[in-house]
């Protein structure tokens, strides 16, 4: 809640270029002869509960859950969105894609938490610059000198969190601004290159409009990448794989990711473009379709059964789609899942390759000349170079069938009928496996692996329940929310997963969890506004009906239930209305008073 105490600020403070807005509010609060501390908190967003001045490094980054910076540009006449280049969020904001641009992580590392800084130009203008906090600037481009990590008295590296005067150490209190010159042992080289990551940064922080998501700039980087023809360390170079780029490019990755910043400069670096000739790039449809269709058609005639005693051995059509187009494994992406009805053995497509995923022939290819009747499990594993669950299910499904030693246990073909017409009826393989019937693991496993089980596992609609979209979701998850905040239900992922009928994983993995921690922020301010009305209306009665000339604060708050010391850090405005709602009736009562 931000308190209005003033129209607007006595000193008129106007941003430095290039300065930072940590630095800027630092110079505005002192030029009016407020504490910085006592500046943030009566100037704070709605999104904020009690600001801490360590809390001055998180208004470089997004400012705009910590201040509200709209009031401040209108108490210093300033243009409105003029502060929004002192602070990352611009570029957080044009590459954001779905989430909250405050939880983007495609600056990870990037920002300093240690001041560096330039003696000469503090010495010229007592403001720090929002690039001195870019990992990669390491010189002052107007002085040609390299940048400060320490202060040269103390020599201790400086937190951003504990700055409280521009140009002073806060640890030994000494003036960091010196004037230099030129410093002749500079690398012009190692200059010029910072000097284009320089230039591509500021055109970043600009406040022109434009919105780069991932998938758009994995596109241009490959686009650009193939018509110069370069070789693949290029890669390399930029810090990033091409197979990487690919994903991101098809948006094909597991869980959802950004193109790291560092990578994207990188490239215009190596590749000598700037942002705008970037942005301003046009990729052929012709292009997109070659990287999205990965030059293939989803044809299942084209592949076919590989196991040697299938009856539809390389026959062409012997392999049917399940429905799964693709599915992460590690690091493997699998993609068109197949299966063979006749002989169980399932497929799928890893790099343009057919590949078996049932393992059955490979399991087969590694024992058919082996006797394993008076092997342990252990040892048929170390055979296979599978694990003993995968080995157990080879062995039942190859002995089952006498493609390698005949099984111990002969097929019942009543009891093969019951397990089949148990899985017709929709009995789960769950509580098929507890009947009393099997001997043991291995007995069950050769009436698991029976071609007629097999064949009817693979054919049976299993009774999915309808499917939800993530479209759909986010239009009731928006409802929801306001149900539970007007009839003041907790807002929690569980409940919030209970109501919409998906899991809490599904809620992350489509990124509604933001949503809802935003929605858990709104109910806790609705919370707190309510809380703070209650209060504001108990005051007034208090004054009102209780109130005494001769009654000292301590008294007030005692009489109120109220602590003072809870109320500056949760509701600053709420002891402020107590203090002059007493001045002002003490004032009155004199007044009558003679």
């Amino acid at each position: 809640m931000t308190t209005e105490i003033f129209p607007s600020l006595s000193v008129k403070v106007t941003p430095r270029e290039e300065e930072s807005l940590s630095s800027f509010i630092i110079r505005v609060a002192r030029s009016n002869g407020a504490s910085i501390n006592w500046f943030m908190n009566n100037y704070r967003s709605s999104n904020s509960d009690h600001i801490k001045i360590s809390d001055i490094s998180r208004l470089d980054f997004y400012p705009f859950n910590v201040l509200d910076i709209g009031l401040i540009e209108k108490h210093l006449y300033l243009e409105k969105g003029s502060l929004r280049q002192l602070s990352f969020r611009n570029i957080l904001i044009k590459f954001k894609g779905e989430g909250r641009p405050e939880n983007a992580r495609f600056m990870k590392g990037m920002i300093r938490k240690n001041l560096h800084y330039c003696p000469a130009c503090l010495s010229e203008g007592d403001y720090y610059s929002l690039l001195w906090r870019i990992e990669t600037i390491n010189f002052c481009f107007k002085h040609r000198i390299q940048l400060k990590s320490i202060c040269e008295s103390c020599q201790r590296s400086i937190n951003y969190s504990s700055i409280g005067q521009i140009g002073y150490c806060p640890y030994c209190k000494s003036k960091m601004a010196s004037p230099c010159g030129t410093s002749k042992d500079i690398d012009l080289i190692e200059l010029s290159e910072e000097s284009r990551k320089r230039d591509i940064l500021k055109e970043l922080l600009s406040n022109k409009p434009f919105n780069l998501d991932s998938k758009d700039a994995a596109m241009r980087i490959l686009y650009v990448l193939s018509k110069k023809g370069l070789s693949d360390k290029i890669y390399e170079q930029i810090g990033i794989r091409k197979s990487y780029l690919l994903q991101f490019a098809r948006d094909s990755m597991k869980f959802k990711r950004s193109i790291h910043l560092n990578t994207i400069i990188r490239f215009l670096c190596e590749v000598r473009l700037s942002f705008a000739e970037f942005i301003r790039i046009n990729v052929p449809q012709k292009f997109k379709e070659l990287i999205l269709n990965d030059n293939e058609l989803r044809n299942s005639t084209r592949y076919l059964c590989l196991a040697p005693w299938c009856n539809s051995y390389l026959q062409a059509g012997s392999l049917q789609f399940t429905g799964t187009n693709v599915k992460h494994k590690g690091e493997q992406r699998l993609k068109w899942y197949m299966c063979c009805y006749e002989c169980g053995c399932e497929y799928a497509i890893h790099e343009d390759v057919l590949l078996e995923r049932s393992y059955f022939i490979k399991g087969y290819l590694q024992l058919k000349d082996k006797d394993i009747s008076n092997l342990s499990k252990r040892e048929i594993a170390s055979i296979t170079g599978l694990s003993i669950t995968q080995s157990r299910r080879i062995s039942a499904y190859l002995t089952g069938r006498g493609l390698i030693c005949t099984s111990r246990y002969k097929y019942d073909e009543e009891l093969v009928s019951d397990f089949v017409s148990a899985l017709k009826a929709g009995d789960k393989i769950s509580n098929i496996v507890k009947w009393p019937c099997w001997e043991n693991e291995e007995h069950y496993l050769v009436y698991r692996y029976n071609t007629r089980v097999m064949q009817v596992l693979m054919m049976k609609k299993n009774n999915q329940p309808h499917r939800k979209y993530k479209k759909d979701i986010k239009h009731k998850l928006a409802s929801i929310c306001k149900q539970f905040m007007q009839s003041d239900v907790k807002i929690t992922n569980h409940e919030i997963s209970e109501a919409l009928g998906i899991t809490v994983e599904t809620l992350i993995k489509w990124g509604l969890h933001e949503y809802i921690k935003e929605m858990k922020h709104a109910q806790k301010m609705l919370q707190r506004r309510k809380k703070i009305e209650v209060w504001m209306k108990r005051i007034e009665a208090f004054f009102h009906e209780e109130w005494e000339i001769d009654m000292q604060m301590r008294v007030i708050y005692e009489r109120l239930n109220l602590s003072q010391s809870y109320l500056c850090g949760f509701a600053p405005e709420v002891n402020t209305f107590i203090r002059e709602k007493r001045i002002e009736l003490t004032r009155v009562f004199l007044y009558f008073i003679p």
